[in-house]
């Protein structure tokens, strides 16, 4: 194997290495925490787990992976959605309020907030049956801890990379 040849393959990996991990939507992952009004003590907290997401813009269902709850009193993990029963009008891109319902197959447990803070867990049996709201609160906010969009100077650090590799190319065609 010449120089030339290797240094074009160092290229192609760099390249590589540096770009495929933009090209593909990843994880995000949003933090909830309330203040507790009934049911529960304290605060509460939810974890919204999502897939090819992109905050601010309207979510579906498809892109919702689970939401993990957990207060004074209850934990609950809602990971297989009911078609056609969750929604929301968007998630905040860095933090905020939204209106937000994600319920679980029946029976499962059903979550919800609203864009001033307010937010409820529920159990249902079945289509006509809920057992009521098991915990309610306020003061809830959404809070963006990790997108799959990578932040600009990962960009530029990734161009750098690219740079150099093609540099240490041109250098090698010269020697």
């Amino acid at each position: 194997m010449n120089v030339r040849t290797f240094f074009r393959g160092a290229l192609v990996a760099v390249v590589s290495a540096t770009i495929l991990p933009f090209a593909t939507a990843g994880t995000v992952v949003y933090d909830f925490a309330g203040t507790c009004t009934f049911g529960c003590t304290g605060t509460m907290s939810a974890i919204l787990t999502l897939q090819n997401y992109n905050p601010g813009d309207a979510l579906t269902e498809n892109e919702v992976v689970s939401l993990v709850y957990a207060s004074s009193d209850l934990s609950a993990t809602i990971s297989s959605l009911e078609p056609g029963q969750s929604f929301t009008s968007s998630m905040p891109v860095t933090t905020g309020g939204s209106v937000f319902v994600v319920q679980g197959t029946y029976p499962g447990y059903i979550f919800g907030t609203g864009t001033a803070g307010g937010w409820s867990i529920s159990f249902l049996h079945d289509t006509k049956d809920s057992a009521g709201p098991k915990d309610v609160g306020s003061g809830g906010t959404w809070t963006l801890q990790s997108s799959g969009v990578p932040e600009p100077s990962a960009f530029l650090l990734g161009l750098a990379g690219i740079a150099v590799a093609g540099v240490a190319c041109g250098l090698g065609r010269k020697g």
